[in-house]
């Protein structure tokens, strides 16, 4: 009781110290001339250094039975940010870094004058931050009977706490934009500005049968190396349309994709690489729809 009579004195006493007061007043025109505002607001996520981790995302297609939903998983995914400007080996935190998302609630996006708002939400990495780390262990199906589970996909890129992960270096450090509303006419709904990943080193990738045990596994699996180079975002973007949500690349012209260190069974003999050199997708239009 006694810090609550604290509280309610310290209030008091800076209502007493109060060395001006105001009284509410018409504001003529040029008195509003001269109000100003903030544009929008910023939302800095500083991430602890271990990163965030989430034990599973999942997709559930539901079917008339629930007996019958299956459910597509990603299994350990997260996040964290990274003081080291190189992708893959270390990933420190030096001072405060994170990620930041600046919002602008936009009133007037094509300039007509009517209608046209907007809510722009670009997303970037701030402070020491170089580079952003994302964890993935594995894409697993499960279904709604007893929790049976297989494993599809299964990521072997560990770091030094053990989990599969990939880097992503920006160019300039923005990571999207995402358009809400009448977003502008040069954008899209969720898009990218001037984006360029160097590389995107996946590690080893196992497609996995439904009998396999495990990255040490017995052998009943096929897996390589996965890495991309000269990914260039810049100006892509995801929209909805009639038909569906819809990708496209425009400035996707010269991309590397090279799978490397192609192993298939429990011989460990080496098929060697094979890949795709200079991949042009520029202005090439992805859509993804339900089924029908």
């Amino acid at each position: 009781m006694s810090h609550i009579k604290k509280a309610k004195l310290f209030v008091v006493a800076g209502i007493f110290n109060i060395s001006s007061v105001y009284a509410l007043e018409n504001l003529n025109e040029e008195d509003l001339a001269n109000v100003t505002g903030q544009d929008g607001i910023t939302v800095a996520v500083i991430l602890p250094a271990a990163g965030w981790t989430a034990q599973s995302i999942g997709l559930t297609d539901k079917a008339v039975l629930p007996a019958n939903n299956a459910t597509i998983l990603a299994k350990t995914v997260g996040v964290k940010v990274c003081n080291e400007a190189a992708i893959n080996g270390a990933c420190s935190v030096v001072g405060v870094q994170g990620i930041k998302f600046n919002m602008d609630f936009v009133g007037d996006s094509d300039g007509a004058g009517v209608g046209g708002a907007m809510l722009n939400i670009q997303s970037q990495l701030f402070g020491t931050a170089n580079k952003l780390r994302v964890y993935i262990d594995k894409i697993a199906l499960r279904n709604n009977v007893g929790g049976n589970e297989s494993t599809l996909i299964d990521f072997n890129n560990p770091d030094s706490s053990g989990k599969d992960y990939f880097d992503l270096m920006p160019s300039d450090g923005k990571l999207f934009t995402l358009q809400l509303g009448s977003e502008t006419a040069s954008s899209h709904m969720f898009s990218f500005g001037t984006t360029v990943f160097n590389t995107i080193d996946f590690g080893e990738i196992r497609l996995t049968d439904k009998a396999d045990t495990g990255v040490a596994g017995n052998g009943r699996n096929l897996r390589f190396k996965l890495r991309l180079d000269n990914v260039d975002l810049t100006g892509a973007g995801l929209d909805i349309n009639p038909t569906g949500l819809m990708f496209t690349t425009p400035g996707l012209t010269n991309m590397n994709v090279t799978f490397s260190d192609i192993i298939a069974g429990s011989n460990n003999t080496s098929m060697g690489t094979i890949g795709i050199q200079g991949l042009n997708l520029s202005n090439h239009r992805l859509t993804i729809t339900g089924k029908i």
